[in-house]
């Protein structure tokens, strides 16, 4: 009689997970939550959304129908810019983000 592994499926995309992930797959890990750690240290989503853009260099996060991106830039004023949780945080608009940082 020859036992099964128990196969495990990525909590995001469905896909069949590897013998060394837990709960998402390499991909959506990284996609969702910009690195390999997305929890915080009680075991919770970081601000419960990830980051709104998947690898890239924005800290802004995520929108989602509890955390709309409804909120003007502190910065350059423009429309559906930031999030709640990205005005909690204080952060502006990737555009103002980029010319601080960049010199531009």
């Amino acid at each position: 009689m020859s036992s099964k592994e128990e196969v495990f499926y990525c909590d995001e995309c469905g896909e069949e997970l590897e013998e060394n992930e837990e709960d998402f797959c390499t991909h959506c890990r990284m996609c969702l939550f910009g690195d390999d750690e997305p929890f915080d240290f009680d075991g919770e989503l970081i601000d419960g959304v990830g980051f709104a853009d998947c690898g890239g260099n924005s800290a802004l996060r995520a929108a989602t129908e509890d955390n709309p991106r409804n909120q003007p830039c502190p910065t350059c004023g423009e429309p559906n810019r930031l999030t709640p949780i990205d005005v909690q945080r204080h952060y502006q608009c990737d555009s103002c983000a980029d010319a601080a940082e960049r010199g531009w």
